[in-house]
């Protein structure tokens, strides 16, 4: 039987290991587009963040809307009635609305006259629509908002698009992730001045040139398997988003993956009627991370 020479093995070998890294690398460029293609194509949908047009706080109470400016929510002119109907908030700030017979207020297709609406943090929350206007139930930290999106906005109408760093390989990095015994509640700073409670769920640990650099992720539930950074680095104010940027990482045990190429902007970098949380300062990176998305 022919036998392989060891020298011919190694050569084989060497002549693998070196081509695997470019293939890699070649790999992970079309994956990092393909990434870019979606986040472009999310934020051009008829109800993504470009289309926010109104963010309009509750009073305990009656809240009336319509296009007339004595009401207390005022919508785009031409978009509705003068009174289109009330939002009432109660003392466990749940939310009814009540609309006038002729405002062609519906929900779901069908059109109603009265109801509560499920919240953002309640299963299947509620969509309302007048006309092309749509409108959903938030809450944040004792507060309770309405908020109104029209696709036909002009932030969606002249969005011209999305600028990135070049991708780069070595801005994907090999963490260590250190969960915590059960998630900690941690007070993070928001748009609105107002903190608000998330839950941290471990520390990520890693080398990135030359610095031994740590982040703290969050997730919604214990059992979940998506972590949330929230940071900045020497980049914010300058090239990216004053604020910070976001990144997802898959939990796993023992180590992770964070790929910075996959950095973007929270939704205030486009609209001023989101309510996003910023990096607490733990999540402050005394490095440039020259990467992702820069400022819009």
């Amino acid at each position: 039987m022919f036998k392989t020479s060891p020298v011919i093995v190694c050569l084989v070998l060497s002549f693998a290991h070196a081509g695997a890294q470019p293939l890699e690398k070649a790999v992970h460029d079309r994956q990092i587009q393909q990434w870019r293609a979606q986040r472009l194509d999310s934020l051009k949908k008829p109800d993504s963040w470009l289309t926010l047009v109104g963010l309009f706080w509750l009073d305990p109470g009656e809240n009336r809307f319509g296009t007339d400016p004595a009401n207390n929510m005022v919508l785009p002119q031409g978009s509705g009635p003068p009174f289109a109907g009330s939002f009432f908030l109660d003392e466990n700030e749940r939310v009814y609305v009540r609309s006038v017979l002729d405002a062609q207020l519906t929900l779901r297709g069908e059109q109603l006259t009265e109801r509560r609406l499920r919240a953002d943090d309640e299963e299947e929350p509620d969509v309302l629509r007048l006309g092309h206007l749509s409108f959903s139930v938030i809450r944040r930290v004792g507060r309770v908002a309405i908020r109104v999106k029209d696709p036909g906005s002009p932030a969606r109408l002249n969005f011209k698009g999305l600028e990135y760093y070049p991708v780069r390989w070595d801005h994907r990095v090999v963490a260590e992730f250190v969960p915590y015994e059960s998630p900690r509640e941690v007070v993070v700073p928001t748009v609105l001045g107002t903190p608000e409670r998330m839950l941290a769920a471990g520390h990520a640990k890693f080398s990135f040139q030359g610095h031994t650099l740590t982040l703290e992720p969050f997730v919604r539930s214990e059992d979940d398997k998506e972590l949330f950074f929230i940071f900045k680095d020497e980049t914010s104010g300058k090239d990216t988003y004053p604020a910070g940027r976001y990144l997802y990482a898959q939990r796993r045990a023992g180590r992770i993956i964070l790929d910075f190429n996959k950095a973007y902007n929270p939704p205030c970098a486009f609209t001023a009627y989101a309510t996003c949380p910023y990096p607490t300062k733990q999540n402050w990176l005394a490095v440039p991370i020259e990467a992702g998305e820069k400022n819009y």
